[in-house]
């Protein structure tokens, strides 16, 4: 067996065997470790209220209005979108819908031997998209940043709509508390870095290219400091990084993304394609 490819299957096993103690300490970050910390920091978190907890509805307008011209820039993968949302079992938006514009109504019902909650949702297609995105592990500095660069590049918002959303804009993505513990502790993205899964991507990236350049398919990288990606239709979609779970959520949103294990395809039904 050559040098490389022992060290390669090292890595694999150094993987496997990395998974159960760094599972110990996220069950401990998650349960212990993590709630001390917010309840350490919640006096912190309650004065920086918006980038903690939620957008508050007086910024709702502004945002909102920057997202509805997005959704007119791009018709056809908000159609797509609209479609996913639609065919969704679970209709639960995720928890990082708070950060975009909503409204939520949570009822309760008292009924003699019968107790029933119910949560109700409405949001855009776009702010159900941006929330999504968050969710799967971009950065919320940069989805904001590229919602921005979308709509004032294409001339659609005036001095005093720009102003507006600077100031929420940096509100949003400043004073954020994440837990900085459970992140550094995780053990997706240390177990992908000992089995130097941000280099075998990167490989794969550049073979799919040389592959996809004769029938014209568009391959993009995708990872949590980038999203310029998301509006090349039919494009190829590759994760990268170290991290196993980044986008992994995304590959189960059809038919906005249908993954393509092999190969290379021309993406049909769906706005693209996408290597987990």
């Amino acid at each position: 067996m050559s040098l490389v490819k022992c060290w390669s299957t090292t890595r694999k096993i150094l993987g496997v065997l990395l998974f159960i103690p760094y599972a110990i300490v996220l069950i401990l970050a998650g349960f212990i470790i993590h709630p001390l910390l917010h309840a350490i920091a919640l006096p912190y978190t309650l004065y920086y209220f918006s980038p903690n907890w939620r957008l508050m509805g007086s910024k709702h307008p502004v945002v909102d209005l920057y997202i509805q011209r997005f959704e007119r820039l791009h018709p056809t993968l908000i159609y797509f979108v609209s479609r996913a949302y639609s065919q969704r079992q679970n209709k639960r938006p995720p928890n990082t819908l708070r950060y975009w514009p909503h409204e939520s109504k949570h009822e309760f019902l008292l009924i003699p031997f019968l107790f029933e909650e119910r949560h109700s949702w409405k949001f855009s297609q776009g702010a159900g998209l941006f929330a999504l995105l968050e969710d799967a592990g971009v950065k919320r500095q940069v989805l904001w940043t590229f919602l921005r660069d979308q709509v004032e590049s294409a001339g659609l918002a005036t001095e005093e709509e720009k102003a507006a959303f600077a100031r929420i804009m940096k509100k949003m993505n400043s004073h954020r508390f994440d837990g900085a513990l459970p992140v550094a502790m995780r053990w997706s993205a240390v177990i992908g870095m000992v089995m130097g899964k941000a280099e075998k991507r990167k490989q794969k990236t550049a073979r799919l290219r040389e592959l996809a350049a004769p029938l014209g398919v568009p391959v993009e990288e995708a990872s949590p400091d980038s999203v310029d990606w998301l509006v090349r239709e039919k494009a190829l979609v590759v994760l990268q990084g170290n991290d196993l779970t980044f986008g992994s959520n995304l590959v189960r949103f059809l038919p906005v993304w249908k993954e393509q294990k092999i190969g290379v395809a021309v993406a049909v039904g769906s706005w693209q394609l996408i290597r987990y």
